[in-house]
C-alpha cells in the first residue's frame, strides 16, 4: 500500500510539472503556438535572404509580430512573405509604413523592420499585400564593386595612354624648344612694352603744361568764335525781318501798279513819303505819263515850301 501511494504521488508530481512546463511555454513562446490573436499581412519582396518562419517583424525594436510562412510567386521572380501581426499594435501599423528586410549586425539573424512614414493613414486591412525592401546583398554589392573596378581599371589605362602621348608629342625636344622661344619672344615683347610706356609718359609728363595751355586757348577761340557766329546771326535775322517788312510795303505799291494805278500812288503825299525810301525807282513810274507829272509837281511844292 505504501509503495502504491508513492507512486502515485510521484506519477501526480510529474503530470503538475509538465502542465507548469506546458504553460510557461505558451506564455513566453514567441508565437503563442497559435494560441494568441494576430492579423495577416502578406509582404511581396524580390529576396527573402535568410528570413526564416517565426522571424520576428520588429517596429523600434519592440516585435509586434513574426513571420507566419512565405512562398515564391508563379514566375519565381519574387517572394510573398506572409506575417502574423499583433492587435494591440494595429493603431501604430498604418498606410505609409514601411517594410524592410534588415539583419542584427552585419551577419547576423534577419528580420522584418517596420518603420512608419511622414504621413500616417488609415489602420491596414488584414490579408492585404504590401511592398516590401529587400536586404543587404553583399554578394551584389561585391558584384557591382567588381564592376566599378574594372571600369576605374579601364580609365587608368586610358589615363597612361593619354599621358603618354603627353610625354612623346607635347614634351618632346622639339616641342619643349619652341616653348621656350615663345617664352623669350614674349619676354622680349614685354620689355619693349615697358619702353615705350616709360616715353609716353615721359612726353605727357614734359609736354603737359604746353597741351594744358592750347587745350585752354583753343577753349577760348572756340567761346569767341560761338559769341561772334550768335550775333552775326542776330544781325542776318534782324536783316531778314527788315527784309520781310519792306516786301510788306512793297505789296501794296506793286498791286497799284500791276492794275495801273501808279499815278495815284505817286499822287498821294502819305504814300509817296512812305514808299520813296523804300523803292527810289518810285519817281521813274510812268515816265513821261500822267503819274510822273503829278510826282513832279507833288516834289517843286515841296521844294517851294
Amino acid at each position: 500500500m505504501s509503495g502504491g501511494r508513492l507512486e502515485f504521488k510521484v506519477g501526480l508530481f510529474v503530470i503538475v510539472l509538465l502542465g507548469l512546463a506546458a504553460v510557461m511555454s505558451i506564455k513566453f513562446s514567441e508565437t503563442g503556438f497559435g494560441f494568441r490573436d494576430t492579423y495577416s499581412l502578406t509582404l511581396r519582396t524580390s529576396n527573402a535572404g535568410t528570413i526564416t518562419r517565426d522571424s520576428p517583424v520588429l517596429m523600434s525594436g519592440v516585435k509586434i509580430g513574426y513571420v507566419d510562412s512565405f512562398d515564391l510567386t508563379e514566375d519565381g521572380s519574387e517572394v510573398l512573405i506572409n506575417v502574423e501581426l499583433y492587435p494591440e499594435y494595429s493603431k501604430v501599423v498604418r498606410e505609409g509604413v514601411t517594410f524592410r528586410i534588415k539583419s542584427t549586425g552585419f551577419l547576423g539573424d534577419q528580420f522584418i523592420g517596420v518603420f512608419p512614414g511622414e504621413t500616417l493613414g488609415a489602420e491596414l486591412a488584414e490579408g492585404t499585400e504590401h511592398p516590401c525592401e529587400s536586404p543587404f546583398d553583399v554578394e551584389q554589392v561585391g558584384q557591382k564593386v567588381s564592376g566599378l573596378i574594372e571600369r576605374v581599371d579601364g580609365a587608368v589605362e586610358k589615363i597612361d595612354l593619354l599621358v603618354g602621348n603627353v610625354n612623346t608629342n607635347l614634351l618632346s625636344s622639339n616641342s619643349v624648344e619652341n616653348i621656350t622661344a615663345a617664352i623669350a619672344e614674349f619676354r622680349l615683347t614685354s620689355e619693349k612694352l615697358n619702353q615705350i610706356s616709360t616715353k609716353v609718359d615721359g612726353l605727357i609728363t614734359t609736354n603737359g603744361p604746353v597741351l594744358t595751355a592750347g587745350v585752354a586757348e583753343l577753349s577760348g577761340f572756340a567761346k569767341e568764335l560761338r559769341g561772334g557766329c550768335a550775333n552775326q546771326c542776330a544781325r542776318a535775322t534782324g536783316q531778314y525781318h527788315q527784309f520781310q517788312r519792306q516786301h510788306g510795303q512793297l505789296l501794296p505799291v506793286h498791286g497799284a501798279i500791276a492794275r495801273g494805278h501808279g499815278h495815284q500812288c505817286a499822287c498821294d503825299p502819305h504814300q509817296r513819303d512812305q514808299f520813296c525810301g523804300v523803292h527810289p525807282s518810285l519817281a521813274r513810274l510812268g515816265r513821261g505819263t500822267r503819274g510822273a507829272h503829278c510826282y513832279q509837281r507833288t516834289h517843286r511844292s515841296k521844294r517851294a515850301q
